[in-house]
């Protein structure tokens, strides 16, 4: 009953957000976003390094005329802090789709 005396709160009872107040909170959910998508293109191997590390691994591949692009070691370069950030602003949503779901029966 708590549950959806609080859902009907924040959804029903409290005023609907201006367009200014939105742009400003999709501005602050977009710019580390994008500061992050940034990084993650840093983190992107030359073909070079990727098609030795294939040839070592995969042998029977054959990828000469073929687009490649990967990431050799996400754990030690600029990839880690876009993905913790991706699994860190995804959480809470997830989080609340499914205690909504779980509240509406």
């Amino acid at each position: 009953m708590i549950k959806r005396i609080t859902f009907s709160y924040f959804i029903l009872l409290r005023p609907l957000p201006t367009t200014r107040n939105a742009a400003i909170f999709n501005a602050i959910l977009a710019l580390p976003a994008i500061f992050f998508a940034i990084i993650f293109n840093f983190g992107i191997e030359r073909r070079e390094v990727l098609d030795a590390l294939l040839s070592q691994h995969v042998p029977q591949y054959n990828l000469t005329n073929k687009a490649l692009s990967g990431i050799s070691s996400p754990l030690c370069s600029p990839v880690l802090p876009s993905i913790v950030w991706i699994v860190l602003s995804c959480a809470p949503c997830i989080f609340l789709n499914i205690s909504v779901g779980v509240s509406i029966k």
